[in-house]
């Protein structure tokens, strides 16, 4: 049985390094979306804290006058890739902004990468900027 497999290998080498490639490629798309749509497991055994953990010290950090830029440089110093910066936008979540930060009810809903747009500039803006 596993010679039938071998043969066909061997007679169709072309087809089979496609096929290994789409598997792959199929493989790989769906780990992406896993980790996506599960942030907290892969930021839990790099760092030891969650993305809503996160989320909220950065949130806490923009809020309200003035900006913490030690709470940010805290949580920029955890995300270690893109896709940690997409799964701690994605625990953000949109949050209301006027003027200076949180807002219950005025301004608009905006996400991580506006908050952090409004809030910093210079050169604290530009090191945020290779996630967004």
């Amino acid at each position: 049985m596993i010679r039938n497999y071998i043969d066909w290998i061997e007679d169709n080498p072309k087809t089979f390094v496609v096929f290994g490639f789409l598997l792959g490629f199929i493989v790989y798309a769906l780990y992406r979306l896993y980790k996506i749509n599960n942030p907290e497991i892969v930021f839990k055994s790099d760092s030891g804290y969650s993305y809503p953990e996160l989320a909220e010290i950065a949130f806490n950090a923009m809020a309200g006058l003035g900006t913490d830029l030690e709470s940010l440089d805290f949580v920029y110093n955890k995300i270690k890739s893109k896709d940690n910066f997409l799964s701690l936008s994605r625990a953000f979540g949109n949050r209301r902004y006027f003027l200076t930060g949180k807002s219950a009810v005025l301004g608009r809903k905006m996400n991580l990468e506006g908050w952090l747009t409004s809030e910093l500039s210079g050169k604290q803006l530009e090191k945020w900027k290779i996630y967004f």
